[in-house]
């Protein structure tokens, strides 16, 4: 009857160990599971600041290309300018 009683006493201490080793990975799984979700928010926050650097970056680039444009445009103007000038310099001289 001994040999019964201390296979039950070693078989609820076993129990009651597995009892405790499971609560104890079941907080462990919880806080885990509220870190994936803090990095998750995390990570679609940054999602969001890299979606909005790059919108930044290519109104900069169209700025930065509309720029150019008016530069080549104010260019081609003076240029014309300059070729409207010689073409009246060359009339002028012509009609004297």
């Amino acid at each position: 009857m001994e040999d019964n009683e201390k296979i039950s006493n070693l078989l609820t201490t076993r129990v009651r160990q597995l009892i405790l080793k499971f609560n104890e990975l079941k907080k462990q799984n919880s806080l885990l599971q509220q870190e994936i979700k803090q990095r998750d928010e995390q990570i679609t926050q940054l999602k969001q600041q890299v979606n909005a650097a790059q919108k930044k970056y290519d109104d900069l680039m169209i700025t930065k290309m509309i720029a150019i444009s008016n530069g080549d445009m104010d260019q081609a103007r003076k240029k014309l300018a300059h070729i409207i000038r010689n073409i009246n310099k060359c009339i002028t001289m012509l009609s004297q």
